[in-house]
């Protein structure tokens, strides 16, 4: 099977957002796929990239508040751990 995640990593549209090393798709769904179906030379579906992503703990975002919303939660999740 393809590794369309570590092709993405290698071009950069999948990164570490936080300082534990979550990783998200750093550009819109959309052009991803793409890149990949190109790439693999393969057709896939939205969702079945999406799942690929969520089983290899890839975040998407739908939007930029999402991100700050997730992040937000992570940090309060991280100082309640530490106190």
């Amino acid at each position: 099977m393809l590794d369309y995640v570590k092709f993405l990593r290698g071009y950069r549209m999948i990164g570490p957002i936080m300082k534990d090393r979550t990783e998200a798709l750093l550009v819109p769904v959309d052009n991803a796929l793409a890149e990949c179906m190109a790439w693999g030379k393969q057709d896939i579906t939205k969702h079945q990239f999406l799942k690929i992503l969520e089983d290899k703990n890839v975040l998407v975002f739908r939007t930029i508040d999402d991100f700050a919303k997730t992040k937000a939660e992570k940090k309060t999740q991280k100082e309640t751990e530490g106190n």
